[in-house]
Order: C-alpha cells, then structure tokens, then sequence
C-alpha cells in the first residue's frame, strides 16, 4: 500500500486532472464531491484536514466546484452534470478525481455504481491520499495511515459479510432487477434473473420494477432495496457497506451475523 501511495502521489496528475501547489500545514483542503459516498470516503481519509461538501445538483454547486481543491465525481456515465459543471468552472490549481476514469470504467459501462465494488473504492482512496498529501506534505503520513485504516476496515466488512453470503449461499436464485442489483447479486455468488419463480429474494435499486415489485410481494418473498447513496445521512461507508449485506443476507434466509 505504502508503495502504491508513493507511486501515485510521484505521479500526481495521472488519475486526477489538474496540477495544485502545495498549501501550508494549517489550511484546511476545500474538497467538493457529486455523491455522498466519494464525500465520507473523503472525510475518512482527510480527517480534520479537509473540508467536504457534496453536491446537491443546484445552481449554488458551480461556486462550490470553482471554490474546490480537490474535486470528485463517480463518472462512468453516472453524474456527467457534475462533470459538465467542472469544465464550466475550472477554479484554480484544482484536483480532479474521475473515479470511472480512474479505474477504467467509462461512460455506457453496465454497473456505474462503482461504490458496491471493494476494489474501486480503494482505487479512489489511494487516490485521494495522494491528491491530499500532494496539497498538504506536512500530513502526507497521516493521510497514509487514514486511507490504510479506512481499507482495512471496509475490507474486514466486504471479507466477513460478503464471504459468508458466498459460501453459504452460492447458486441460490434471486431476482433482481437489471444492472447495479443484478450485478450484486452476481458478485456474491448468487444466480440472478428477471422472475419470481424459484427465487429466494428479490433485489432491486432505488428505482425499481414494478413488475418484480409486485410479483415478490404476491410470491411473499422479501425485497432488498439496493441504495444508491448513504442512507439515513450520517452514515459511514462502513456501516452502509454492512447494512446492505446484511439484509441480502437475511433475505435468503441467514440471519444477522
């Protein structure tokens, strides 16, 4: 980890578009994010060091964009409002953070919810250490220490819960609404598909489908709603991470751990 931090932050400018001087120790970094996941992962890693504010897809985010040091967006096609604001408002010496971009996964990609992947989460934090440490030297170690501790913790999260729904329930049919709850489901190990018949649970985003919706709730199955941000406000990345496996968890029939 310690490697890959000192690789990105010597390359700084390679997943984040923009080049920003160095501020001194007591400036608090000016972060701005398009969803509220990127802004808590942001908090956990900066700490007291940084400022962070999500935007709220209004006329007021063109000044927080312009205004930002730092600046996160999901991409993949999922906020490209964001992306467009930035372009219109380039600040100074800002430091952009594509997430899509940053893994490699661009506009019209299947599952822009980058955020139910273990690996791109801790691609964006990796990121953001450097991007912090670029603009604060002083606190480089600190921001090291906080990304490691933020990937153990969420790792230790995504091992236990998603591990167990995996050799416990591996094959189990589950419907699922397309894209972010198919893709799920399949991640842990679980056979996706578009009907009732045969299905432990159904999962669903936020969106929905009506015909599943009201298939399950004929069928007596239960439904797991899948969000797309942190629920309620508040939430860390962590406990959103849990509350989500938890309840596909309890939903094919496995209790709370």
């Amino acid at each position: 980890m310690a490697a890959a931090a000192a690789v990105a932050f010597a390359a700084a400018g390679c997943g984040s578009s923009g080049t920003s001087s160095a501020t001194d120790s007591l400036t608090v970094i000016q972060v701005v994010a398009a969803e509220s996941v990127w802004a808590e992962v942001a908090t956990q890693i900066g700490g007291p060091n940084v400022h962070v504010t999500t935007l709220a897809d209004s006329a007021s985010d063109k000044k927080a964009i312009a205004g930002a040091q730092v600046l996160i967006v999901n991409g993949a096609g999922f906020d490209a409002w964001a992306s467009q604001d930035a372009a219109a408002n380039p600040g100074v010496g800002r430091l952009d953070l594509n997430v899509g971009d940053e893994v490699g996964m661009m506009p019209g990609g299947v599952d822009p919810y980058l955020w139910y992947s273990p690996a791109d989460v801790d691609v964006a934090a990796e990121r953001l250490e450097a991007d912090f440490a670029q603009l604060r030297p002083g606190s480089a170690a600190f921001f090291q220490d906080q990304e490691q501790a933020f990937e153990r913790s969420s790792q230790a999260t995504d091992e236990a819960l998603a591990g167990t729904i995996k050799s416990r329930f591996a094959g189990t049919h589950v419907a699922a609404c397309t894209g972010l709850a198919s893709d799920v489901a399949a991640d842990l190990g679980l056979k996706p598909q578009r009907q009732i018949d045969q299905s432990k649970a159904l999962l669903c985003d936020t969106k929905g489908d009506t015909a599943l919706l009201e298939a399950a709730a004929h069928a007596k199955i239960p439904v797991v709603s899948l969000a797309e941000g942190l629920e309620p406000a508040g939430t860390t990345f962590q406990q959103w991470l849990t509350g989500q496996l938890q309840q596909i968890q309890q939903a094919l029939g496995g209790g709370r751990p």
